[in-house]
């Protein structure tokens, strides 16, 4: 029994180490930084984002996956700029680190949104944000944006959707109350015509409860249901569905003890 034991160890910590390295946690999907915020080459804001970056980059590797920093290089009179990192809930901290790290020194200062005082980027693994106005402990739903994954859903749309919309309900309840502090929740739902189906939902930290649900809420609201899987950013959050893992498994809950799964007449099964 106990080599038996071992060799699923074994196998489970091989599976999850391919899957960490399959993802492009540093892929950037979407980024919004407007343009009628500019600073100037080698302006006071300038360098002021640069010290910002270094303290996010500096911070990548802590177990809370959230950094908050502000920064004005002692002159508080002085384009103060405020930024964070969230990297989604399960992520390893080396990834974490690698995300937060292609944000912060190649996509913003260069690339993506050059001499900008106000920018936010989605990756595949964390969302990097700094804008000249504290946004800190606020509800933010815009911007957003959506990304759709898959081919178009065949069958029945509307048990589909009714389906991503029950797990996506179950995210928006769990993940402001989820016992690690992050704001984060994931939901596998079975079912036999589709397959899995895989649910993920999180906030930034700084959000209280109500907003964080309010927010979750708010972006299941748009995500589309006609493919086989979506996501929806939003500065405070974000939410997304899978008919793939996407997401550490270790990260569900414990099953609820119980007789026999609660399944519906379509093969629906819910793992809590």
């Amino acid at each position: 029994m106990a080599k038996k034991i071992s060799c699923v160890i074994v196998f489970f910590s091989i599976y999850m180490t391919v899957i960490s390295k399959s993802v492009n946690v540093d892929k950037l999907w979407r980024s919004n930084c407007p343009n009628n915020t500019m600073f100037a080459n080698s302006s006071q804001y300038e360098a002021n984002l640069n010290t910002l970056f270094g303290y996010l980059s500096g911070n990548a590797t802590n177990l809370a996956g959230f950094y908050e920093a502000v920064s004005n290089n002692g002159n508080t009179s002085s384009e103060t700029i405020y930024g964070n990192f969230l990297c989604q809930g399960d992520l390893d901290p080396r990834l974490c680190y690698d995300c937060v790290i292609a944000a912060t020194t190649k996509d913003f200062p260069m690339t993506r949104c050059p001499n900008r005082k106000v920018a936010i980027l989605w990756y595949e693994g964390c969302m990097v944000r700094y804008s000249n106005q504290s946004f800190f402990g606020k509800l933010d739903e815009m911007p957003a944006d959506q990304m759709l994954s898959g081919d178009d859903v065949q069958g029945n749309i509307t048990h589909y959707t009714e389906l991503v919309n029950n797990m996506m309900s179950v995210i928006a309840n769990r993940a402001p109350f989820d016992g690690s502090q992050k704001k984060f929740a994931t939901y596998i739902t079975n079912f036999t015509a589709f397959g899995t189906l895989y649910g993920l939902g999180q906030c930034t930290p700084d959000l209280s409860p109500n907003d964080c649900k309010s927010c979750l809420e708010n972006g299941a609201s748009k995500l589309s249901t006609l493919v086989q899987g979506a996501r929806y950013f939003q500065p405070s959050c974000f939410v997304r569905y899978e008919l793939y893992p996407f997401f550490s498994l270790s990260s569900q809950p414990p099953a609820p003890s119980r007789e026999s799964p609660a399944s519906d007449s379509s093969g629906m099964e819910a793992k809590e």
